[in-house]
């Protein structure tokens, strides 16, 4: 999937797999579903957005029929298609998509997955470009409360800073400073661990 490049040859050889698969199977069959969404990511890869966004959409579609709309392996596709509108400027078509990709990776992974973190993480970042606070808010903050489970570490102090940073935008300084001032003793500590 992800070793296709650019090259026009492939995206007609994929074309043409495509047509003989849907001659042979349903049109919801995961053999199908995968050909529209490879080709649709090939497209992307090309630069070719608004055949990229049929395709991708496309292949949503065919595999929530499918599969449904909790299949753990809808996630890369939402994502894919997340990127795609943000690459045409459309961040707030964005939004539903990463939410939906953070609500199926709840229900198929623990909180603490690095999937999770970093969904979540994404979101958030989204949503603060979006000057959606509230909502960017509660995410970096769950970030950090489950990151902290595992002790003081590098990826606590990332958290961190990331919060202090969001904080610092809000205009909350001595909350940021507060932040900055702990994640600076935790580095300390972990220095003299090292």
């Amino acid at each position: 999937f992800w070793l296709f490049r650019c090259a026009p040859d492939s995206v007609v050889l994929l074309q043409e797999l495509l047509r003989s698969l849907r001659q042979s199977f349903d049109e919801d069959h995961v053999c199908v579903v995968e050909a529209v969404t490879r080709l649709a990511f090939l497209h992307f890869l090309c630069q070719r957005y608004a055949q990229a966004e049929q395709l991708f959409e496309e292949g949503l579609q065919l595999h929530r029929r499918r599969m449904g709309n909790d299949d753990i392996l809808l996630v890369s596709t939402l994502e894919m298609l997340a990127v795609l509108y943000n690459s045409l400027g459309k961040g707030d078509d964005s939004v539903p998509l990463l939410e939906e990709t953070l609500r199926i990776r709840r229900l198929h992974l623990d909180e603490s997955h690095p999937d999770v973190i970093e969904n979540m993480t994404t979101l958030a970042f989204l949503y603060a470009r979006q000057h959606k606070y509230a909502s960017a808010e509660p995410l970096l903050q769950e970030t950090l409360r489950i990151q902290r489970l595992g002790g003081n570490t590098p990826a606590v102090v990332e958290n961190m800073s990331r919060l202090a940073m969001f904080y610092r935008l809000q205009g909350k300084i001595e909350a940021a400073k507060e932040l900055a001032d702990e994640s600076a003793r935790i580095l300390e500590h972990l220095g003299d661990d090292a």
